[in-house]
């Protein structure tokens, strides 16, 4: 069993979002990627649609050159390292082109913060960073950010959300307690700790697996912000068994 996260290792991700205005780009991008991200319309609505790359796909991975740190042998390798171990299970390849090689994915240290864009997504964004990872740093351990760049990856290799804000969450938070403790430990508007946390997806086209609370991809929640009398959700630094049966699921080979 992996070493549990802490809060203080969990630096919170907040996905990027493409603005209104480039929706109908953005769905272009990901049905052209893989067909069946297409949206499905019904008489409930429209059912959001995926951001699944191809399956078999190799995907560039490039190093964007705006920080020192970058160019370090140390930071490279953790940084393969820890987005490939999600290839072990989906049918993905990275290639990795290096430091200002491009690719359709691309890997700022520069900061702040770590935020990703979601799967094939980030195909609508041609320049620029579609991953930062503000907490990596050369001469620090890469211990100390493993977790946050497996969690990134799952947002930039397999085109995963957030796991707490799954459609069928059980964990039920307390509103006021919830915008309380993120306006302390982030500076989050009340707005923002709904959008990142107290709502949940819209139901996807994609097949949902069943709601993961050690997903690597579930922030940590201390009990005193749930409402159901819940512990805390302390996730491991490891993918979970469903991380990995999710991604061949979605990726099969």
């Amino acid at each position: 069993m992996s070493e549990p996260a802490t809060l203080e290792q969990e630096e919170l991700c907040t996905l990027w979002e493409f603005p209104d205005w480039m929706q109908d780009e953005v769905l272009a991008a990901v049905v052209e990627e893989r067909p069946d991200n297409a949206p499905e319309y019904g008489e409930r609505g429209m059912v959001a649609p995926g951001n699944r790359w191809k399956n078999g796909r190799t995907i560039e991975v490039g190093f964007v050159n705006d920080h020192p740190d970058i160019h370090n042998a140390v930071v490279h390798d953790a940084l393969k390292r820890f987005f490939s171990v999600w290839t072990q299970f989906a049918n993905l390849k990275l290639k990795f082109t290096g430091v200002g090689g491009g690719g359709q994915i691309r890997i700022s240290i520069k900061g702040p913060g770590m935020h990703a864009l979601q799967g094939a997504s980030a195909l609508t964004k041609r320049t620029g960073p579609t991953v930062s990872l503000g907490r990596v740093r050369a001469g620090v351990d890469p211990a100390t950010y493993d977790l946050g760049v497996r969690h990134e990856a799952g947002h930039a290799v397999i085109g995963f959300g957030h796991e707490h804000q799954h459609p069928h969450r059980t964990v039920k938070l307390d509103r006021a307690k919830t915008i309380a403790h993120y306006k302390r430990v982030a500076g989050w508007s009340a707005e923002m700790t709904e959008r990142q946390v107290l709502n949940t997806r819209p139901p996807s086209n994609v097949v949902l697996h069943s709601y993961d609370i050690q997903s690597v991809l579930h922030y940590t929640i201390p009990a005193e912000i749930r409402s159901d009398g819940g512990s805390a959700i302390v996730h491991g630094r490891t993918l979970s068994a469903k991380n990995k049966e999710a991604a061949a699921f979605y990726y099969p080979r």
